[in-house]
């Protein structure tokens, strides 16, 4: 009986492994880093009152048109379980409704944020819009802070005295 090799064997044909190599690589487009620190997240010293809104035209009008300090979560929903999230970004806006509605239409076309624009529109049915109201005067030093705390994986812009670790 002549050899046969270990893939066919195994049931593989070179179509399945290419498949298998597609697979992967579709995984990889979706792999983020974050960096679970209880001592970051101990330094940020205050506690905020926030909101939340799925990303969605029908949820503008529950954002106010203040100054404040958002994140960009993407929710799951596996399972409706209430816990699973994953803060990808913070940000800061003169008005929280002006820039939720960039998200909307602006964003979601390549612009010079590329993960941003990845991440918008790879997940656009998962992604919730959280915001605290926060006075003008004080959004560089809370965004800062929660930027060194949460360290997220779509942010490049971090603090002076903080670099990201990569």
């Amino acid at each position: 009986m002549p050899p046969v090799s270990i893939l066919a064997v195994a049931g593989f044909s070179g179509l399945m492994v290419a498949d298998i190599i597609k697979s992967q690589d579709e995984l990889r487009a979706h792999q983020h880093s974050f960096i679970l620190s209880p001592q970051q997240w101990a330094t940020y010293p205050g506690s905020h009152e926030w909101q939340s809104a799925k990303l969605d035209d029908a949820e503008r009008g529950n954002v106010p048109a203040t100054p404040g300090i958002y994140t960009l979560l993407t929710l799951p929903g596996i399972a409706g379980h209430p816990c699973c999230s994953y803060l990808m970004y913070v940000g800061k806006a003169n008005s929280l409704r002006r820039r939720f509605g960039e998200y909307l239409r602006k964003e979601r076309r390549e612009s010079g944020r590329p993960k941003v624009f990845r991440f918008l529109n790879k997940y656009s049915e998962h992604i919730w819009f959280c915001f605290t109201q926060v006075e003008n005067g004080d959004l560089r030093d809370v965004e800062d802070g929660l930027l060194v705390a949460y360290v997220p994986p779509l942010n490049d812009q971090f603090p002076a005295e903080f670099n990201k670790v990569v």
